[in-house]
């Protein structure tokens, strides 16, 4: 794909372009979480390499763990009802939580981890997407 994200033969964003978004994604999060027990929790499949990117862009002693969600049954298309497959194993307990996704698409997954993820021990939980993709969102 020649180094970009390609719809057909238009470029929609460079890998630079996109690198340069997670440095500063990163800048951002060090600057907001310094002195703070941060926790990024990657959502999986889609997310683990830009988690791993931002984890490298952000200057800070943290701990990354991995979830696994699903939506879409055997489907293409949201079945609506989220069930978590994965666990975090790291505990959670008085820690900053970062849910780290790659495409936000109509909300409803990250709505219900949100919702989740404030029902545990945790201090604070946040997201952090790559991609958000508002055309489509049902869920804010």
């Amino acid at each position: 794909m020649d180094n970009a994200l390609k719809t057909g033969q238009e470029e929609i964003v460079s890998s630079r372009q996109l690198q340069l978004r997670v440095e500063e994604l990163g800048r951002q999060i060090t600057q907001d979480y310094q002195g703070r027990q941060l926790v990024l929790l990657g959502v999986l499949n889609g997310a683990f390499i830009f988690a791993a990117d931002l984890c490298r862009a952000i200057a800070l002693d943290l701990e990354i763990d991995f979830i696994r969600v699903t939506s879409y049954g055997a489907s293409t298309e949201s079945s609506g009802t989220i069930r978590l497959l994965k666990e975090p194993s790291i505990d959670l307990r008085g820690k900053d939580v970062l849910l780290v996704e790659d495409i936000v698409d109509t909300g409803t997954t990250m709505a219900w981890l949100r919702d989740h993820f404030r029902q545990s021990p945790a201090k604070s939980v946040k997201i952090c997407s790559l991609i958000d993709k508002q055309e489509r969102r049902i869920v804010p």
